[in-house]
């Protein structure tokens, strides 16, 4: 795939979209529930259990380091915005580090001395800001979780969704429905893109678009040019990126 390899069905648009278009009965899925996620270190696979108690058990780090871990609970927030690769060396320290490179590089194909923790954690630094450690933020927001478990409905953990032949499949069948040369122009390359009074207009070189909406889909480079005609003060020529690879065995 040179887009994405597939998406989380964490939001009831995605899971009728799919219900409308019938791809419900094609797509495949890898629920969360029983998600299993594997890091290489030193050569071998090590599998990182996907909560925190089973995580401190597990022989990933000496136990020396898992009792530094426990530092956290005694550590202030820490201030600015720091990278990833700081704060979790701060609030866990260094032999995690491995396991969280890891992780990061997988998600976002990203440096984590790079990332800034506010931006891909959120939820996790507003725990630890509200809390002063994040463990103890986590216990308490699993106590709440439970008592509401009694009278709210269990919800079912998202699943990581694609289809058999690739996420081509779900463009192409949305494309079924529309008529090429009147509501579908392919081949046709956009020049600009231009905020009206009601909308948005989209010019190429053999015609211009209007509407009153617009997503646009493009890789973060190729969208540059676009969103720099709209906003001056963003980068106009390139912004460093990472491709991975997905392999299945």
């Amino acid at each position: 795939e040179y887009g994405p390899h597939g998406f989380l069905d964490n939001c009831q648009e995605s899971r009728d979209l799919l219900t409308q278009t019938g791809l419900d009965k094609e797509c495949v899925k890898a629920p969360l529930s029983t998600f299993v996620r594997y890091v290489c270190i030193g050569g071998k696979l090590q599998m990182i259990p996907q909560s925190p108690l089973k995580i401190i058990k597990a022989p990933l780090i000496p136990w020396r380091d898992k009792v530094k871990v426990l530092g956290d609970l005694f550590k202030k927030p820490l201030g600015g915005e720091p990278t990833v690769a700081k704060w979790a060396d701060y609030r866990f320290g260094k032999a995690l580090l491995p396991y969280v490179d890891a992780v990061f590089t997988g998600t976002y194909a990203g440096d984590y001395n790079e990332l800034k923790i506010d931006a891909v954690m959120p939820g996790v630094r507003a725990l630890e800001k509200q809390y002063g450690s994040v463990i103890r933020g986590a216990i308490v927001k699993a106590r709440l979780a439970k008592k509401q478990a009694t009278s709210v409905k269990k919800l079912e953990m998202p699943a990581m969704t694609s289809f058999p032949g690739g996420m081509q499949r779900l463009t192409d069948k949305l494309a079924e429905s529309l008529s090429p040369g009147e509501n579908l122009f392919l081949n046709t390359q956009a020049s600009g893109v231009t905020k009206t009074a009601s909308g948005w207009q989209v010019t190429s070189s053999t015609a211009s678009f209007n509407c009153r909406n617009i997503v646009l889909a493009l890789p973060l480079n190729q969208a540059l040019p676009f969103l720099g005609m709209l906003d001056s003060s963003l980068p106009s020529t390139h912004i460093p990126e990472a491709w991975i690879a997905t392999v299945v065995f």
